[in-house]
């Protein structure tokens, strides 16, 4: 009991603290993929076929089979619409870069041999073709690759001859020569050099060669080296036409969304 100041008296009670209402519980289902989309079947069609195996009655094996339909099918809707759109747009056509039609592969070879001829030509304003060979004893093989793949015979002339480089032999069994191969670092005849002035040595070949693939390293060593026009380099390997390079990849707006990023992927690929 506690005395007011009137003299009367009261009872204190223990307040309680007010229970608050409880709160709402909201459940969070997670949603899966669409059922008989793609990514559901990436999903669920292992699972049909391990219950089919493990339990091959007709309901299990049914329901597998059924899954792989629908993969079938999507895969062929697929399909035609990438025909519609290829079609559609020449900047996916193939066909635009390389023919595939019969009629049209022979004018096309005809085309590529004539730009790499362009190429090699162009190559041989500037540049110069050494070969290291050794003593005949040594290098029995030595004078018939120059003389076949290097200058020509008879009739035929060789890749030196025929672009019009600046050809020299160096005979590696005299000391000039293996002075020459040793700065090099040459271990083996015969071996041809591509010479561009004033100090851009490219080793093209060691050992024999055909002219055929002599004149693909040639190609090669041209663009790699740098030695080529911006309008010449297509030439070299027209296969290569307009494929995306790395600069054209890089530099895209990040997104989580790749529907964004392809989008401007194709506007870039077409100028927009």
């Amino acid at each position: 009991m506690v005395t007011t100041g009137t003299g009367k008296s009261r009872s204190l009670k223990h307040s309680r603290p007010k229970k608050e209402p409880p709160k709402s519980v909201v459940s969070v289902v997670k949603t899966g993929p669409k059922p008989l989309s793609m990514e559901w079947m990436r999903e669920n069609a292992p699972k049909l076929l391990d219950i089919a195996a493990n339990n091959p009655t007709h309901e299990n094996v049914a329901n597998y089979m059924y899954a792989q339909r629908v993969i079938l099918d999507r895969s062929q809707n697929f399909s035609e619409q990438v025909k519609a759109v290829v079609a559609m747009d020449p900047f996916l056509d193939e066909n635009n870069r390389v023919p595939i039609a019969q009629f049209a592969q022979p004018g096309f070879l005809r085309a590529v041999k004539k730009g790499q001829e362009e190429v090699l030509q162009h190559l041989a304003g500037k540049a110069g073709l050494w070969v290291f060979v050794d003593a005949p004893h040594k290098c029995s093989a030595c004078e018939g690759y120059v003389r076949d793949v290097l200058v020509g015979n008879g009739s035929a002339k060789g890749v030196a001859n025929q672009y019009g480089f600046n050809f020299r032999k160096i005979d590696v069994s005299t000391e000039a020569g293996r002075n020459a191969a040793k700065r090099l670092n040459l271990k083996v005849t015969p071996t041809t050099v591509l010479v561009v002035p004033p100090a851009g040595y490219y080793l093209v070949s060691q050992g024999l060669m055909s002219q055929t693939q002599l004149q693909d390293r040639l190609l090669i060593a041209s663009k790699t080296a740098g030695h080529l026009p911006k309008e010449m380099e297509q030439k070299v390997n027209p296969y290569n036409k307009d494929v995306l390079t790395t600069e054209d990849m890089n530099g895209l707006t990040a997104s989580s969304d790749p529907g964004v990023v392809m989008k401007e992927l194709r506007q870039r690929i077409k100028g927009e």
